[in-house]
């Protein structure tokens, strides 16, 4: 068996190979049954297009009990760790079974089985869900940074800052500012947690200011506190509205984003993370990823953020546009921007614009 290959089984002998890890196929199903609308469920690996495989969840919601696509996953979330959260999830009426009512995991694997519907409200046979569900014919991705461009890291890390620092809070966040790209150069492979206290050592040593471990990592313990933009939610779901598929590419760890994603108002359909990777923006390893796990081009992309050197130069190394989200009005290259905006509030509007046009 290849190193791409996976043990898809169902007793407790046995394991799904997945990023690296090994999972339990017993623990997935065991977490997803607990939820009060799963009848019955089935996990399994699968192929990816990455190096590493997924595994992918089947699942048979109770009669008359209302479950998306992505609430298993969700579910999953509060209760597992984050490797063993299941990619995709199909919701049918029925698993494929063997005549002594065992399950039949290689069927369950091709398609979920199907009987007749006993009402108008019956779920479809199946539903293919990554993350998200979009209904344009030709998907079109946009991919944001998070912290920056939909969530306010300047006036979080200030706030936390203060908390320990008073009144040098201010100096010491420029001075973050200047050690955070060193530390993520050097040590590509460290949690973002670990970045910040790092950086954070740093910079308060550069400005003789004693802080002790627990303060060192505030950052990193009030990051999935920190306050969204006023404008992210209405124009996500302004993009969601329109058919778009959204994305975030974030130099945080994975836990971190999906703490500040319980404060959005829509589903993402794909996230990839430093965690996930080993590797920091303005590195390619996020674009490649992307590309890899979507399967999507120059022609269906468009990445929104607001930092120069982490996104918008990668972006165009990537031979992706990218709207720069200019909201402390700085200079900036218009060579490599395909627009410029202030804030979030027309977005929709501007996409649809770049969208039909040609890339150049």
């Amino acid at each position: 068996m290849d190193g791409r290959a996976l043990s898809v089984v169902g007793c407790r002998k046995n394991s799904i190979r997945s990023r690296g890890e090994k999972i339990w196929s017993f623990e997935v199903e065991e977490a997803i049954r607990e939820h009060s609308a799963t009848l019955e469920c089935a996990s399994y690996g699968f192929r990816s297009n990455l190096i590493e495989g997924e595994v992918k969840v089947s699942v048979v919601a109770k009669d008359g009990s209302e479950l998306s696509e992505r609430e298993p996953r969700k579910f999953c979330y509060t209760t597992m760790a984050h490797f063993q959260v299941p990619r995709d999830v199909e919701l049918g009426r029925e698993l494929a079974k063997t005549r002594p009512a065992r399950l039949r995991k290689p069927a369950c694997r091709s398609a979920l089985q199907t009987r007749t519907p006993s009402s108008s409200s019956s779920p479809p046979s199946l539903t293919h869900h990554h993350l998200g569900r979009r209904t344009m014919t030709t998907t079109k991705w946009l991919t944001f940074d998070c912290y920056g461009t939909l969530v306010d890291w300047r006036s979080g890390m200030t706030a936390a800052l203060r908390s320990v620092a008073g009144s040098d809070a201010d100096r010491l966040l420029t001075e973050y500012h200047r050690h955070e790209p060193n530390v993520q150069t050097e040590h590509p492979e460290w949690a973002y947690r670990v970045v910040l206290a790092e950086g954070l050592r740093r910079a308060a040593e550069r400005c003789e200011i004693e802080l002790d471990e627990e303060q060192l990592d505030v950052l990193g313990r009030t990051l999935p506190t920190w306050p969204m933009f006023p404008d992210t939610n209405e124009a996500l779901k302004a993009l969601e509205a329109r058919g778009y598929r959204l994305g975030i590419l974030s130099n945080v760890d994975r836990e971190m984003l999906l703490l500040t994603l319980e404060s959005f108002e829509v589903g993402i359909d794909e996230i990839v993370t430093s965690s996930d990777i080993g590797s920091y923006k303005p590195a390619a390893p996020h674009f490649e990823t992307f590309r890899a796990r979507t399967g999507t081009d120059c022609t269906t992309w468009i990445h929104v953020a607001c930092s120069l050197f982490h996104d918008v130069e990668a972006a165009d190394s990537a031979g992706i546009r990218s709207i720069y989200i200019n909201r402390e009005n700085t200079d900036y290259p218009a060579e490599l921007v395909a627009a410029v905006m202030p804030d979030l509030k027309r977005l929709p509007e501007v996409v649809e614009e770049l969208f039909g046009q040609e890339p150049s």
